[in-house]
């Protein structure tokens, strides 16, 4: 065995062992006598990646798929660090190229379909979840995420098969099953659902998290039967086990607005040049009618529909992490401005083959950032 196998080999026994220093080590002795070396290379992201430095591992991911592109340990790298950046576009071209490599891996074809919901791919995400099922993929989640795609199909039917066929291969997680048929505008809930609904409500092995959401489902069983009593106690008991659990944190979002309300904008808004495109900001609360305003704007030729995007979430905790959200915004140089507008019109435009005259932004929490959103696009529409 050559000096370089033996290296690496040491490295890899290391890595494990969960030895994450002295495999970088001995990575790093191969990487020395072979800089092109792409198995240390991927195997040095790796280390990195387990030790949550994801700019030093996305490094290493970067050199070794510009060596050779279809290496797996490489494209799971860097399918690993666009799941951190929550980049879906490119976890979804990495998955497609681990698939083409390794076609019977049940577990990247589940995080496909994971990540076409994401993209808005919903035929993608469906074949991808399908074809789990088809071959007997073991991860319940399949189920629930197909009964969300054919929800949002308006397939009742179908829906409430993938819920209660997910309610049986998850009984810890019936909750979860429950409320999803619940959220199903035309399912009825039989009498033996109404009883095991109220079996479950006490069984005190189920999560509280759950067993709110088991009240919440009941709530809306009562209510269909016309039990409005029952109905209302069931919606009070999953509120205050939620109140404990998920508490709303009043202060902290009151502080938030309120400093949002007296921010100064920044001098340089009006001075830019506008852009190609206009976005169309749908905020509110949500369950408000937003899904209609959406489609009704996206029946328009110019108008093209996109998803709840986390994009001027993302600006904002980018900017509060750098000295304060208020402040920031505030002191927004042109520059700042110009490259957040062209980071969210990238990302946008991955909805498209060809780029509309106008974008739907249908993230109804957005409302909380209309000061960010016209420091960066002026002529925006906010509905």
């Amino acid at each position: 065995m050559s000096i370089i196998n033996q290296y690496l080999s040491q490295a890899e026994s290391l890595f494990k062992s969960k030895n994450y220093s002295s495999a970088r080590i001995y990575a790093r002795k191969v990487v020395k006598r072979d800089d092109r070396h792409v198995g240390a290379l991927a195997l040095l992201g790796h280390i990195h990646l387990q030790q949550q430095q994801y700019a030093q591992a996305e490094s290493y991911f970067v050199s070794a798929v510009s060596i050779e592109p279809h290496t797996v340990s490489v494209l799971t790298g860097l399918l690993a660090i666009a799941e951190v950046k929550q980049d879906f576009f490119s976890a979804k071209g990495y998955l497609e190229q681990l698939i083409n490599l390794q076609p019977q891996v049940g577990q990247y074809r589940y995080k496909l379909g994971l990540v076409a919901t994401k993209v808005a791919d919903m035929a993608l995400a469906e074949h991808s979840f399908e074809w789990c099922v088809e071959h007997d993929f073991s991860e319940p989640a399949v189920q629930l995420n197909l009964g969300h795609i054919y929800k949002a199909k308006g397939d009742t039917e179908r829906a409430a098969n993938f819920y209660q066929q997910y309610i049986q291969l998850s009984p810890k997680q019936v909750g979860v099953g429950y409320w999803s048929l619940a959220d199903l505008k035309q399912y009825r809930f039989s009498a033996n659902d109404l009883a095991l609904l109220q079996h479950f409500a006490s069984d005190a092995s189920l999560s509280k998290q759950n067993q709110a959401l088991v009240y919440f489902a009941l709530c809306k069983a009562y209510e269909q039967h016309q039990q409005i009593d029952k109905a209302c106690e069931s919606m009070l008991l999953a509120n205050q086990i939620m109140a404990v659990y998920r508490p709303f944190k009043q202060p902290l979002f009151a502080k938030i607005v309120l400093s949002l309300l007296g921010h100064t904008p920044s001098p340089h808004i009006d001075s830019l040049p506008t852009t190609g495109q206009t976005p169309i900001f749908i905020v509110g609360m949500p369950r408000s009618g937003t899904t209609l305003v959406e489609q009704i704007l996206a029946c328009h030729s110019e108008v093209g529909a996109t998803d709840e995007l986390p994009f001027m979430e993302r600006f904002a905790l980018q900017m509060d992490m750098s000295g304060g959200y208020q402040s920031q915004l505030s002191q927004l140089s042109a520059n700042e401005i110009m490259q957040f507008r062209q980071r969210y019109l990238t990302e946008v435009d991955h909805y498209f083959t060809e780029a509309p005259t106008y974008v739907i932004d249908k993230n109804p929490n957005n409302f909380l950032h209309i000061g960010l959103i016209k420091s960066l696009f002026p002529p925006s529409k906010n509905h």
